[in-house]
């Protein structure tokens, strides 16, 4: 084996270790949903694609949208627009 053989296969070890530990992780973060779904007699797709139609269901009868996430700010991170104007018209006169 010549040397770009060897970094080939050494850069090959490491994407499939990669692979394998996304893999893990994968299957340790949604252990509990398997759980569930096995409980239920269920595969794991099938018993995920039903949790996301009742969460459908449940959000259109409550008059939510689901294609798109919440653009709702808190009371917190609410902007008032007048100050804002207020801000952009002091800086384009130059006076900060």
């Amino acid at each position: 084996m010549n040397s770009q053989e060897i970094r080939l296969t050494i850069d090959s070890l490491f994407l499939e270790i990669g692979i394998f530990l996304s893999h893990a992780i994968w299957r340790f973060r949604t252990r509990h949903v398997r759980r569930e779904a096995e409980a239920a007699g269920k595969t794991f797709d099938e018993y995920l694609s039903r949790k996301s139609e009742q969460a459908s269901e449940s959000n259109s009868q409550l008059g939510k949208r689901t294609d798109t996430p919440s653009q709702e700010l808190g009371p917190h991170e609410q902007v008032d627009s007048g100050s804002c104007q207020k801000d952009f018209e002091d800086l384009e006169k130059g006076s900060r």
